[in-house]
């Protein structure tokens, strides 16, 4: 377990941008998306897609998600949630799988400008092997979003 913090130079853009260009699963829930945030990380997103030809999925709250972004994640997976039929989604978890390994980034930055660069946010990295207790737990709870497709 790590924490990331964006006090320090491996601020959040930049440790998701990171695991990105080395996955080949990654799924990005976060509550609020923000045009300039978004901007930060879509560049390693397409190029993971072409690439890596990832499998990417996104989830954001329909209140609080730009049109553009809307717009700009058009071909790709993305889940936009509104919470008139269901639970407001708050969540922020950006997950990441690379062969036998995961990377789990679980904690308060949405995909904004503030909460990947600028904002005091505060999250904790997991890392570990599929199959392990760390995994199947966040593995659980990745299949609980699966109710807003």
């Amino acid at each position: 377990m790590k924490l990331l913090s964006n006090l320090t130079k491996q601020n959040h853009r930049k440790r998701i941008v990171e695991l990105i260009s080395k996955s080949d699963h990654i799924v990005l829930c976060s509550g609020w998306m923000k045009r300039a945030g978004l901007k930060k990380i879509l560049p390693a997103l397409e190029n993971a897609k072409q690439k890596n030809n990832a499998v990417i999925t996104i989830y954001s709250n329909k209140k609080h998600t730009d049109e553009e972004c809307i717009i700009a994640l058009n071909d790709f997976r993305h889940i936009v949630v509104d919470d008139i039929y269901s639970k407001y989604l708050h969540t922020k978890i950006y997950y990441f799988q690379a062969e036998n390994n995961f990377n789990a980034i679980i904690g308060s930055a949405n995909i904004t400008h503030g909460g990947l660069v600028s904002n005091d946010e505060l999250s904790v990295e997991i890392s570990g092997l599929i199959g392990s207790k760390e995994h199947q737990d966040i593995s659980s709870y990745l299949e609980q979003l699966e109710k807003y497709a």
